[in-house]
């Protein structure tokens, strides 16, 4: 569970970014009824109205208790399923940054101290994605409402987070926006074969300083950055598609179908092939 100034991060990159909503849902589930595990190119905010429900992304899971807000990043590999006892009553938005966004391989997770407003707000997202008939001023509307339940998720991960971290908050350096920058660029521009090249030609800072304080704040170099971009796209086209692996290896920026495996491989423990049984 990340409950941490990452959340603050990626929240707060989402809220200066125009929202294009993409799918509102409300659902009821049986006990033990679910989603098989499947890749997801958008992000995705969950409602637990009741019921309980046991969430699994990647190497994290959670059991999520009735009053949770969920937020999962977009292209990663998630599941769930109900608990043993009672229907499970859900309602999502999924959604994605238009533009530049920072790239995020972990979900957040709060429970809400006011559940009766968190459920008003996801209704009326709802009411409006159903009517479709408020044009513009109904888009900025729902993009509003969902900007107001990422901002109070922000708020319950921020107030969990240690007073020795808050105090060290500092304003964002000026490296920090290039850096974001950059990692959006390579999202956009995964597909290039010459992506780590041309990323370099666009870094402003100090070479050696930029690449270290990009491996601070992103976790991984450059190179291993683009390849998690790479590799998480292929998994998707790999399990939403029936192109042939050679078509996904040149989607995704590899013009050698073997190298592109070896890489698959050493990323996801096993063959490309894999993802279609």
């Amino acid at each position: 569970m990340a409950f941490s100034k990452d959340a603050l991060v990626c929240i707060g990159n989402l809220l200066s970014c125009r929202l294009e909503l993409i799918e509102v849902e409300r659902r009821s589930f049986p006990p033990r009824g679910g989603l098989p595990p499947s890749v997801v190119h958008s992000y995705r905010l969950l409602f637990v109205r009741s019921g309980v429900v046991h969430y699994a992304m990647e190497d994290w899971s959670e059991k999520v208790s009735p009053g949770a807000l969920l937020l999962v990043p977009a292209w990663m590999k998630r599941g769930w399923r109900a608990g043993t006892r009672g229907k499970v009553d859900l309602q999502w938005v999924s959604f994605n940054p238009v533009g530049e966004s920072h790239y995020q391989d972990r979900p957040f997770y709060w429970k809400s101290d006011n559940v009766a407003r968190e459920g008003r707000s996801f209704s009326r997202i709802l009411s409006m994605w159903r009517r479709q008939s408020s044009g513009a001023a109904g888009a900025m509307m729902m993009e509003g409402e969902l900007k107001a339940l990422l901002g109070r998720l922000a708020y319950g991960c921020g107030r969990a987070m240690p007073q020795e971290v808050e105090k060290k908050a500092v304003a964002v350096p000026a490296v920090v926006s290039e850096i974001i920058r950059l990692a959006g660029w390579i999202e956009q521009h995964y597909a290039r074969p010459d992506v780590l090249s041309r990323a370099a030609g666009l870094i402003y800072s100090s070479d050696h300083y930029f690449r270290m304080r990009f491996r601070e704040r992103m976790g991984f170099t450059l190179g291993q950055y683009t390849v998690m971009v790479r590799m998480r796209r292929a998994r998707y086209l790999l399990s939403s598609s029936p192109a042939p692996v050679k078509d996904v290896a040149w989607q995704v920026g590899y013009r050698d179908p073997l190298h592109f495996s070896r890489c698959y491989r050493k990323f996801w423990g096993q063959a490309p092939r894999m993802e279609r049984k």
